[in-house]
């Protein structure tokens, strides 16, 4: 390429080629008068008012310096350089249930474009674009396996269902929405930078097929996919504000297919059979039912949100936080009422408890936003509770950040909380005293099986179940309550001397130190958490009548044993890396080899 054409890079002595990604784009980066430019250039086109459509509509994005045409095959666009970092390699990093608030706030952004672009029927040019691309793909599928033989008839069987569908089912995409916005939605398009999600590759601007323009986010062939089909998911219900049309969503089944050809044709050019029986078994169990392709059912968003009377015709925004795509919490806001929406995937016998907790937290004089409405939706899968929004922040971001800080809010939240002492679930029936010690031993065996070592814990199995045994003993005499069961600043909002408990399903007859059981680990991090660590100590004490007991040492220990389980499992499942290992591990060395006291349970 003879860069020299482009005027703006006139006086310009060093332009760094870029690697990074999969388009067939010519990617660069320099600096002129001190200030970093990425320069991308490729067969796109570029929306004339591209960067005022995405300001308008408040999508933040690399500033456009200019653009135009490189030559008569290519264009050209010349971009402010953002640091930050690929939100692909953040979902690499993070569990799903953090991908999905990723997913629904770019799709929020994308929303408010289509209050100008309005969704548009299929053209027949789009059309017939796209059945073009797959009869081409489905002929050289077709040729690699005509005379194939080493395709056992297993794999045969699976590749004539994808050949079948996608001959047979072209109305999907005839009857399908033209979307306008990215064309290519996906992780590896979005940068973090300053806490903000910014667009990238937003020359690919215009109309196109929803769940074409999507395809790399839902169909990447790397077995992940409880993380991408979280983002596409939240992406779906953010755009649509849960209400994406059917027509719409059978349309991913097609897509998928129309992905899963490209694999097969892929492993069978470089002989790889291995991994196409990988593969092929990997979509069976977990995108067919009954023999069918239903990717669809695992991007459906919860369609019957709509119906529910008290909040019909509300604006709804996901509460940041949720963290799970199965246990989510909105924001609805009608023209004269706000209030919480809670989805919850469960069974009947949690859902009934759960709301048996408002009931008894209310009843011990506990404050909480009683439950206004509540059900079952979308075939018993989701329960739903609605209380009143509360106008309060989360406790941590009301009450400073020193120890003695945490230490008062600690206290606060035990002076209710220790009202229910002596309060009892009927429905729970006796209480197991050995259930804590039964699933810890079960997850070392998750971790080391009937190996001796792990490669992620430098403890030895014996050694790890020789401290098990140890801290076990400190639960002896441990007396058993009901518990708010999931105590942390997050569920407690706090403000103007007012205090709400929120997040309250999870009460359950346990070790009062059991509150803390899901976030004890954050005690153990050096660079913050001053006040949480405060704000544990002045719980325990208020709980304790002014003394922390020392058995409490131990219990802290052998939670943050569990949580070193539970984090290499996430590991071992592909749910987490193992960055968040490293500083726990570091607690282990300094608190339980060493045997030392936990300042802060002083």
């Amino acid at each position: 390429m003879q860069l020299d054409r482009i005027d703006f890079l006139n006086g310009v002595n060093s332009i760094e080629t870029i690697d990074k990604g999969y388009s067939g784009a010519l990617k660069y980066s320099f600096i002129k008068d001190g200030r970093k430019f990425f320069l991308k250039i490729g067969k796109f086109k570029i929306e004339k008012d591209l960067e005022k459509l995405f300001a308008n509509n408040e999508i933040s994005h690399p500033k456009i310096v200019e653009c135009g045409e490189y030559d008569e095959d290519f264009n050209y666009v010349i971009e402010e350089y953002i640091q930050g970092k690929d939100l692909k390699e953040e979902l690499d990093k993070h569990d799903s249930k953090f991908i999905y608030e990723y997913g629904f706030e770019i799709g929020t952004q994308y929303s408010k474009l289509r209050k100008i672009y309005s969704d548009k029927p299929m053209t027949t040019e789009k059309y017939e674009e796209y059945l073009s691309n797959v009869d081409e793909r489905v002929k050289t599928l077709k040729s690699l396996i005509e005379h194939n033989k080493k395709i056992d008839n297993s794999v045969m069987k699976f590749l004539d269902y994808i050949i079948s569908y996608l001959n047979n089912n072209t109305s999907l995409i005839k009857n399908s929405l033209l979307i306008f916005g990215h064309t290519d939605i996906k992780p590896s398009n979005y940068l973090i930078s300053d806490e903000k999600i910014i667009a990238t590759d937003i020359e690919h601007t215009d109309y196109k097929e929803l769940s074409l323009s999507m395809i790399w986010t839902f169909a990447r062939c790397d077995y992940k996919d409880e993380k991408n089909l979280a983002f596409a998911r939240g992406y779906l219900d953010g755009l649509y504000n849960f209400c994406v049309p059917s027509a719409v969503l059978e349309c991913f089944n097609y897509t998928y297919l129309f992905s899963a050809v490209g694999h097969c044709i892929k492993y069978i050019k470089s002989e790889k059979y291995n991994e196409l029986l990988k593969f092929i078994k990997y979509v069976n169990e977990t995108y067919m039912i009954n023999h069918e392709i239903k990717i669809s059912e695992k991007l459906k968003s919860v369609l019957s949100i709509e119906n529910i009377e008290i909040i019909k015709g509300s604006h709804i925004t996901l509460v940041k936080g949720s963290y799970s795509p199965n246990n989510l919490t909105f924001k609805c806001q009608n023209d004269s009422k706000k209030y919480f929406l809670k989805l919850m995937k469960m069974d009947e016998l949690h859902y009934q408890k759960s709301l048996e907790s408002y009931g008894l937290l209310s009843k011990c004089g506990i404050p909480i936003s009683p439950v206004l409405d509540h059900g079952c939706i979308l075939k018993d899968e989701y329960y739903y509770t609605i209380t009143n929004f509360i106008e309060l922040n989360e406790m941590d971001e009301s009450i400073g950040n020193t120890f003695q800080d945490g230490f008062n809010a600690g206290k606060l939240v035990a002076s209710y909380l220790i009202k229910l002492k002596g309060n009892y679930l009927k429905s729970t029936g006796n209480h197991d005293k050995n259930y804590l010690i039964k699933n810890i031993k079960e997850d070392i065996e998750k971790v080391y099986g009937e190996n001796e070592y792990s490669d992620y814990i430098y403890w030895s199995k014996k050694e790890i179940i020789n401290y098990v045994d140890k801290y076990i003993k400190s639960f002896e005499k441990e007396p058993i309550n009901l518990i708010h069961g999931d105590v942390k600043f997050g569920n407690i909002l706090y403000g103007d001397n007012e205090i709400y408990f929120a997040d309250n399903e999870s009460l359950v007859l346990s070790y009062d130190i059991m509150n803390f059981m899901y976030n004890i680990h954050a005690g153990f991090l050096e660079e913050k958490n001053l006040c949480y660590k405060g704000f544990v100590n002045g719980y325990l004490k208020y709980m304790n009548s002014g003394t922390i007991p020392f058995r409490i040492q131990s219990q802290v220990k052998l939670l943050l044993i569990y949580y070193v389980l539970r984090t290499i499992i996430d590991i071992l499942e592909n749910k987490s890396d193992e960055s968040k290992l490293s500083f726990v591990i570091k607690g282990c060395k300094h608190y339980i080899d060493e045997d030392r006291t936990i300042e802060w349970l002083n």
